[in-house]
Protein backbone atom coordinates (compact mmCIF):
# COMPACT_ATOMS: atom_id res chain seq x y z
CA UNK A 1 0.00 0.00 0.00
CA UNK A 2 1.38 3.40 -0.82
CA UNK A 3 1.68 6.53 1.06
CA UNK A 4 -0.97 8.55 -0.78
CA UNK A 5 -3.40 5.33 -0.27
CA UNK A 6 -2.56 5.31 3.64
CA UNK A 7 -3.32 8.99 3.68
CA UNK A 8 -6.55 8.47 2.08
CA UNK A 9 -7.77 5.42 4.40
CA UNK A 10 -6.79 7.44 7.30
CA UNK A 11 -9.10 10.38 6.33
CA UNK A 12 -11.49 8.12 5.37
CA UNK A 13 -11.64 6.98 8.70
CA UNK A 14 -11.04 10.43 10.80
CA UNK A 15 -14.03 11.54 8.74
CA UNK A 16 -16.38 8.34 9.19
CA UNK A 17 -15.17 8.08 13.30
CA UNK A 18 -17.09 11.98 13.30
CA UNK A 19 -20.05 10.47 11.98
CA UNK A 20 -20.41 7.92 14.47
CA UNK A 21 -22.53 8.00 17.77
CA UNK A 22 -20.30 8.41 21.18
CA UNK A 23 -20.19 5.17 22.35
CA UNK A 24 -19.05 3.81 19.50
CA UNK A 25 -16.36 6.82 19.23
CA UNK A 26 -15.20 5.57 22.61
CA UNK A 27 -15.23 1.74 21.75
CA UNK A 28 -12.80 2.89 18.68
CA UNK A 29 -11.09 4.78 21.38
CA UNK A 30 -10.47 2.27 23.76
CA UNK A 31 -9.22 -0.26 20.56
CA UNK A 32 -6.69 1.94 19.05
CA UNK A 33 -5.30 2.69 22.83
CA UNK A 34 -5.41 -1.28 23.47
CA UNK A 35 -3.39 -1.62 20.34
CA UNK A 36 -0.89 1.12 20.26
CA UNK A 37 -0.94 0.66 24.28
CA UNK A 38 2.40 2.01 26.07
CA UNK A 39 4.09 3.30 22.65
CA UNK A 40 2.09 6.36 23.43
CA UNK A 41 3.90 7.06 25.79
CA UNK A 42 6.74 7.94 23.25
CA UNK A 43 4.42 9.79 21.37
CA UNK A 44 3.61 12.10 24.22
CA UNK A 45 5.79 11.67 27.07
CA UNK A 46 5.70 14.79 28.83
CA UNK A 47 2.01 14.78 28.70
CA UNK A 48 1.41 11.00 30.27
CA UNK A 49 3.28 12.96 33.49
CA UNK A 50 1.63 16.18 33.23
CA UNK A 51 -0.02 17.47 36.42
CA UNK A 52 -2.55 18.84 34.71
CA UNK A 53 -3.57 15.46 32.74
CA UNK A 54 -3.38 13.62 36.08
CA UNK A 55 -5.63 16.01 38.00
CA UNK A 56 -8.07 15.59 34.94
CA UNK A 57 -7.87 12.02 35.37
CA UNK A 58 -8.52 12.00 39.22
CA UNK A 59 -11.71 14.02 38.70
CA UNK A 60 -13.14 11.26 36.37
CA UNK A 61 -11.89 8.98 38.22
CA UNK A 62 -13.85 10.29 41.36
CA UNK A 63 -16.90 10.31 39.81
CA UNK A 64 -19.12 8.46 41.13
CA UNK A 65 -18.83 5.39 39.09
CA UNK A 66 -22.14 5.20 37.77
CA UNK A 67 -21.52 8.34 36.70
CA UNK A 68 -18.04 8.17 35.05
CA UNK A 69 -19.39 6.96 31.51
CA UNK A 70 -21.86 9.85 31.19
CA UNK A 71 -19.04 12.21 32.02
CA UNK A 72 -16.52 10.63 29.19
CA UNK A 73 -19.36 10.52 27.40
CA UNK A 74 -19.81 14.34 27.85
CA UNK A 75 -16.13 15.04 26.88
CA UNK A 76 -16.36 12.48 23.55
CA UNK A 77 -19.75 14.67 22.62
CA UNK A 78 -17.79 17.95 23.50
CA UNK A 79 -20.62 18.80 25.82
CA UNK A 80 -20.12 21.91 28.30
CA UNK A 81 -19.30 21.14 31.46
CA UNK A 82 -16.48 21.20 34.49
CA UNK A 83 -14.21 18.65 33.29
CA UNK A 84 -15.28 19.28 29.64
CA UNK A 85 -14.05 22.94 30.29
CA UNK A 86 -10.72 22.14 31.58
CA UNK A 87 -10.45 19.20 28.88
CA UNK A 88 -10.44 21.65 26.36
CA UNK A 89 -7.50 23.79 27.84
CA UNK A 90 -5.44 20.84 27.24
CA UNK A 91 -3.24 20.66 23.76
CA UNK A 92 -3.47 17.84 21.36
CA UNK A 93 -0.83 15.68 23.00
CA UNK A 94 -2.30 16.33 26.97
CA UNK A 95 -5.45 15.27 25.27
CA UNK A 96 -3.76 12.29 23.81
CA UNK A 97 -2.68 11.36 27.47
CA UNK A 98 -5.58 11.92 29.22
CA UNK A 99 -7.55 9.75 26.69
CA UNK A 100 -4.26 7.34 26.81
CA UNK A 101 -5.19 7.28 30.91
CA UNK A 102 -8.78 6.92 30.46
CA UNK A 103 -7.88 3.74 28.44
CA UNK A 104 -5.28 2.30 31.29
CA UNK A 105 -8.20 2.95 34.01
CA UNK A 106 -10.99 1.40 31.87
CA UNK A 107 -8.61 -1.58 31.40
CA UNK A 108 -7.99 -2.11 35.02
CA UNK A 109 -11.47 -1.31 36.18
CA UNK A 110 -10.73 2.28 37.67
CA UNK A 111 -13.20 3.84 34.87
CA UNK A 112 -16.32 2.14 33.76
CA UNK A 113 -16.18 1.12 30.46
CA UNK A 114 -19.17 0.74 27.69
CA UNK A 115 -21.41 -1.63 28.68
CA UNK A 116 -20.64 -5.26 27.84
CA UNK A 117 -23.88 -5.64 25.73
CA UNK A 118 -22.78 -2.53 22.92
CA UNK A 119 -21.81 -3.41 19.56
CA UNK A 120 -20.62 -1.13 17.07
CA UNK A 121 -23.12 0.08 14.60
CA UNK A 122 -22.89 -0.46 10.82
CA UNK A 123 -21.33 3.18 10.21
CA UNK A 124 -18.06 2.48 13.06
CA UNK A 125 -17.36 -0.79 11.52
CA UNK A 126 -15.20 0.50 8.43
CA UNK A 127 -13.50 2.59 11.21
CA UNK A 128 -12.43 -0.52 13.48
CA UNK A 129 -11.25 -2.41 9.82
CA UNK A 130 -9.33 0.63 8.71
CA UNK A 131 -7.99 0.32 12.72
CA UNK A 132 -7.29 -2.95 12.48
CA UNK A 133 -4.65 -2.34 8.97
CA UNK A 134 -3.16 0.65 10.36
CA UNK A 135 0.50 0.83 11.70
CA UNK A 136 1.70 2.34 14.61
CA UNK A 137 2.09 5.84 13.60
CA UNK A 138 -1.25 5.82 11.12
CA UNK A 139 -2.63 4.63 14.64
CA UNK A 140 -1.55 7.31 16.39
CA UNK A 141 -2.17 10.10 13.79
CA UNK A 142 -5.64 8.50 14.17
CA UNK A 143 -5.88 8.98 17.36
CA UNK A 144 -4.25 12.83 17.28
CA UNK A 145 -6.96 13.85 14.28
CA UNK A 146 -9.79 11.97 16.28
CA UNK A 147 -9.12 13.91 19.46
CA UNK A 148 -9.20 17.45 17.46
CA UNK A 149 -12.35 16.08 15.53
CA UNK A 150 -14.17 15.28 19.01
CA UNK A 151 -13.82 19.16 19.77
CA UNK A 152 -14.94 20.43 16.90
CA UNK A 153 -17.76 18.36 16.45
CA UNK A 154 -20.73 16.00 17.55
CA UNK A 155 -22.50 13.45 15.37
Amino acid sequence: MTLVNLDVNLEQAVNQFGKVSVDDRLALLWFSYEKVGKAIRSAAPVAIFSQITQRLFTQVKHIRREEQLNAIRDLASGADTRVGQEYTSLNVNMKLAFWYKLAQGVQNGSIQRLPQTHELSQEAKPVLNALESMGFNEQVSFLQKAIFLMDDTTP
